[in-house]
C-alpha cells in the first residue's frame, strides 16, 4: 500500500474516532473500507454484504488539504451510511464538521462553496447554538441524523420554529 493512502486510513481512523466522540459510535453493522480516490465525494455502500467507504475527488489525490476537507464531511455519513441524498441536518452536521476539524488535520482552511450545504450549514445553526451537541442528542434519540423526522425534532427543540424543523427534515441534494 502506497504511503499516501496509508495515510489516508490513519486520517480516516483519526475522524472516525473525533466524530464518535463527538456524536456517539458509529453503525457497527458496516465494515468501513480503505477510502479510495475516483468520482466523489461521496460515499459508497452495500446493503447486501455490510460494507460502506468514502470515495474522494481526483483533485483530493494531487492535494493533501482537500482529501482532508472531503473525508473529514464524509466521516458524518460513513456513521450511518445511508443509500442516495440525506437531509438537510446531516449535510449540515458534515459541514460543520468539516470547517472545524478539516483545518486541524490539515493546517489549511477550505470553504464550502455549494449553496445547498451552506444553506444546511445555516439550518443547524439555526438549530442549535451548539450543533454537534444537537446533533449528539439527536442522534442518541433517533439513531441517526438521516433518519430523524419532523415528530422527533419538535420534541426534542419544542421552541424552534416549525419550518426550520420541517426545512432540516427535507432531503439537500447538492447543488
Amino acid at each position: 500500500m502506497s504511503n499516501r493512502l496509508t495515510n489516508l486510513q490513519k486520517l480516516q481512523d483519526a475522524l472516525i474516532k473525533v466524530a464518535e466522540r463527538h456524536f456517539g459510535k458509529r453503525d457497527l453493522s458496516f465494515t468501513v473500507k480503505l477510502p479510495v480516490y475516483g468520482d466523489g465525494p461521496r460515499i459508497r455502500l452495500s446493503y447486501l454484504e455490510k460494507w460502506v467507504y468514502a470515495e474522494l475527488s481526483l483533485y483530493a489525490a494531487r492535494y493533501w488539504p482537500t482529501a482532508v476537507f472531503e473525508l473529514a464531511h464524509e466521516v458524518i455519513h460513513l456513521l450511518n451510511p445511508i443509500d442516495g441524498c440525506t437531509n438537510y441536518l446531516e449535510e449540515g452536521i458534515a459541514v460543520e464538521f468539516q470547517d472545524f476539524f478539516a483545518p486541524q488535520f490539515s493546517g489549511e482552511k477550505i470553504s464550502v462553496i455549494l449553496p445547498s450545504y451552506l444553506e444546511a450549514q445555516r439550518l443547524v445553526r439555526g438549530l442549535h447554538k451548539e450543533p454537534f451537541k444537537a446533533a449528539k442528542q439527536i442522534r442518541a434519540s433517533c439513531r441517526s441524523l438521516s433518519s430523524v423526522r419532523y415528530n422527533d425534532l419538535s420534541r426534542l427543540f419544542p421552541n424552534k420554529d416549525a419550518d426550520l424543523l420541517h426545512k432540516l427534515v427535507q432531503e439537500c441534494k447538492p447543488r
